[in-house]
Formats: structure tokens, C-alpha cells, sequence
């Protein structure tokens, strides 16, 4: 029988979890590692995070992070690209067997955060005769379409196809990314449990929409399209801004982008140059990156939210857009297809094309009337995708993964295979 209080090592060498959210390195992996592990910690459980520290700060002093939960900085001069922190394994396995004998503490369990940080872990877990669980995030075979380094592709599929031969149980977000993982890793279904992220209720909550966009100086009569995230090509802002060049006619129609590195980022450039060729200039509003406390003020303000990523192995912000009452249109990536099934929630693209895109924000502009019912009734159907929920989730692949049986397993078959909707979520 596993301990009732848990002991575990997380080691994410890619992103860590602080750091200004919406910049290159700190998207949705820093997110999730944050908040899974405070809702772990918060089930008294203890946690251990391996990550770079904020801005690749010296030192290795831990840093508590909520109460059971601490950073334990590793190799800040870690290189940025995956590909060769994953070839410095080795050293940054030391790295964390240094730190780990310093506190003289002991894991049950190691859970890895992305495919870069695996070698590492898998090092760590042969030493300490501890099992291996994998979140991979992304998968190369996700990103097989988009303008990738196709020999840090190559290495990546490898590396992804061997976690999933030797890891004791691997999770993803969707159905859509356990179908990836199962065909092109070649995973063992048993093996392979869908845990869904969360979102931070007390946080995301629905603000007054006429006081939101009084604040944000938005026109009352306009309608607003919200984009939140990075400025990285496979999250699709230029396929968005094509889309809206499609709907020039509806006359208030407007776009807020939030996300970036700021007013010198070359990518914000780029695409507001992109926009100022097909007529959208005096249109989009790039806000750079803000803080997650005023992230409600956006979503509140806007008529919806705009997903038009190539690939999300997830897709946290259709979370966050739902908690605070506004709906989202979105590409079939992620967990889109599922959260937004039936239509009561938003509109799924039919496919990858402006057109498809632009149909699906028209749409949704014609048919949802904003009200404060509308809103609670949004935020009530997203009820069951909390943080505490989603270390319930990953809890039980844990204690599945300790007692011997199959990740999968110790879901339930039910839960393993949420669609989304709300209902497996719900029974626990």
C-alpha cells in the first residue's frame, strides 16, 4: 500500500514555475507546474520541484513555494533550447542528487514535466529505485506539422518513444494527446491515464463587463475578440488576424492581444505589421504580457475568447475564458474538441482555415447575448476542472503506479476517458 502521505520529486528542467507568464519559456507548463503542485501540497502532500528558478537566478537554496511545496533551483546556466538540456542530463542529474542528499530527503515517486527532463529523471529514478510518471506537455508527433528543427524532432520522437517504453505510467490533458502518445510513441494504453488541468476559481471569476471595459477603455458598443498567450507561431495569431480580415464588415469587431515580451518583441512587430497590411491596424490592440491578478478584467471585457493554435496538447486558456463567463471559438486542437462539445460553451472550428475560423467567431457573435446569467451558467458547466480535482486526478495514477497496478486503472475507466463535459469530473 502506498504511504497516505506522499513524498515526490517533480523535474522539469525546460520551465519553471515562476516567472512572468506569457514570455517565451513561461506559458502553460509553468502554469500547471505551479498549480498541481500547491494542490498537492495542500492534500499534505510533499513536493519537491527541480526547476530553474525565475530569470536563471543563482544559488540552490530552496524556495518555498506554498506549504509543502519548494523549488529546488537546478543549473541555472541551463541553455534555453530542449535539445541540449536533454544532452546535459547527465550533469543536471548531479545537480539534483547534490541537492537531494543535502536535505536528506527521500521520494516515493519521480514525475517528470516534459520530454527534455526526462533523461534526467530516468537517472534519478534508477538511482533511487523510485517509478517514473511522464507529462510530456507537447509531443513531437503534435508539432510534426509546424516549422520545427526537424533533427530536434527526430531526437525528441526518440526520446518520447523510449519514456513511454520504460516510465511505469504517462499523462496527458485530452483524448486527443493520448491518441498521439498511444500511435506515434507507441504507449501502452494501460499505462496511459487522461488527467485534465485545472483552473484557479478564486481567480477566475466573471467581473461586471460595463465596468471591465470602462476600465480597459473598450467601447461599450464594440465587439471584442480576446487573444491570450504567446506570440510563437504554432499558437496561430496569424491565422486569427486572417479570420478577422474576413469579418472587416462587422464594423466594431476588435481584437485585444495579450501575451508577448513587449513593445520590442520582433514577433509583435511582425504581426502588427501583418495586420496593418490587410486593414486591421486601427483594429487590434496589442497589451504585451500582463499579470495573471488582471487576466479576469481582459476575459470579462471580451464577447469571447479566440483559440487558433496549430496544436495545444491542452489549452488552460479556454479554461480560464469559461471560469469568468465568456465563451471561445477555437481550432480542433487539444481539449478544445471536447470542452466545447454541444456548442453550449462556444464554437469548434471546422478545421485550420481562416474561413473556418472566421465562420466559427461569427457565429458566435450572432447567437450569444453577455449577461451575468450567461456567465454563471459558463462558469457552472466548467465546475469540475479545478486544481484540487486535477491532483485528485494525477493522485490517483500515483497510488496506481505504487501499488502495482495500471495508470489507467487506477483512474477508473470513466474518468480516464472524461470527455470533457464535465460529468466523469464530477463524480468525485
Amino acid at each position: 500500500m502506498p504511504p497516505a502521505r506522499l513524498s515526490i520529486a517533480m523535474v522539469s528542467l525546460h520551465s519553471g514555475p515562476l516567472g512572468p507568464l506569457g514570455a517565451r519559456r513561461t506559458g502553460g507548463l509553468s502554469v500547471c507546474l505551479r498549480e498541481l503542485s500547491r494542490a498537492l501540497g495542500r492534500a499534505g502532500h510533499r513536493v519537491d520541484l527541480f526547476a530553474p528558478a525565475a530569470g536563471g537566478a543563482g544559488g540552490e537554496a530552496p524556495i518555498p513555494l506554498a506549504d509543502n511545496v519548494r523549488l529546488l533551483p537546478v543549473a541555472p546556466g541551463l541553455p534555453a533550447r530542449p535539445l541540449e538540456i536533454h544532452r546535459q542530463a547527465e550533469g543536471v542529474w548531479e545537480t539534483i542528487e547534490r541537492l537531494r542528499r543535502r536535505l536528506g530527503t527521500g521520494y516515493d515517486l519521480v514525475h517528470s514535466h516534459y520530454w527534455a527532463s526526462g533523461r534526467a529523471a530516468e537517472l534519478a529514478c534508477r538511482a533511487w529505485g523510485a517509478p517514473h510518471v511522464a507529462t510530456f506537455h507537447t509531443l513531437a508527433a503534435g508539432k510534426r506539422r509546424l516549422r520545427e528543427d526537424r533533427a530536434e524532432l527526430l531526437v525528441r520522437l526518440a526520446a518520447e518513444r523510449r519514456l513511454a517504453r520504460i516510465c511505469e505510467a504517462l499523462t496527458v490533458p485530452s483524448p486527443r494527446e493520448r491518441d498521439l502518445l498511444t500511435t506515434f510513441c507507441r504507449a501502452a494504453a494501460p499505462r496511459t491515464a487522461v488527467v485534465p488541468w485545472g483552473v484557479d476559481f478564486e481567480r477566475f471569476r466573471p467581473l461586471p463587463r460595463r465596468e471591465s471595459r470602462a476600465r480597459l477603455g473598450i467601447p461599450e458598443e464594440a465587439e471584442v475578440v480576446l487573444y491570450v498567450g504567446r506570440l510563437a507561431p504554432e499558437k496561430g495569431l496569424k491565422r486569427l488576424l486572417a479570420a478577422l480580415a474576413r469579418l472587416k464588415d462587422r464594423a466594431p469587431l476588435r481584437l485585444i492581444v495579450v501575451g508577448g515580451d513587449g513593445a520590442g518583441d520582433p514577433r509583435r512587430r511582425r504581426l502588427a505589421a501583418w495586420a496593418e497590411a490587410r486593414g486591421l491596424g486601427g483594429r487590434v490592440a496589442f497589451r504585451g504580457r500582463v499579470e495573471p491578478e488582471a487576466l479576469p478584467l481582459f476575459y470579462s471585457a471580451a464577447d469571447l475568447l479566440a483559440l487558433p493554435s496549430s496544436y495545444e496538447s491542452f489549452g488552460l486558456v479556454i479554461l480560464e475564458a469559461l471560469a469568468c463567463g465568456t465563451p471561445v471559438a477555437a481550432t480542433p486542437v487539444g481539449a478544445a474538441e471536447t470542452l466545447l462539445c454541444g456548442g453550449r460553451r462556444g464554437r469548434l472550428a471546422a478545421g485550420f482555415a481562416p474561413d473556418d475560423l472566421a465562420a466559427a467567431i461569427a457565429a458566435l457573435l450572432d447567437t450569444h447575448l453577455p449577461s451575468p446569467l450567461m456567465a454563471a451558467a459558463l462558469r457552472r458547466s466548467v465546475a469540475g476542472f479545478g486544481w484540487p480535482q486535477a491532483a485528485e486526478g494525477m493522485l490517483a495514477v500515483y497510488r496506481a503506479v505504487l501499488s502495482g497496478q495500471e495508470a489507467a486503472r487506477g483512474l477508473g475507466a470513466g474518468e480516464s476517458a472524461c470527455c470533457g463535459c464535465g460529468r466523469g469530473r464530477g463524480r468525485r
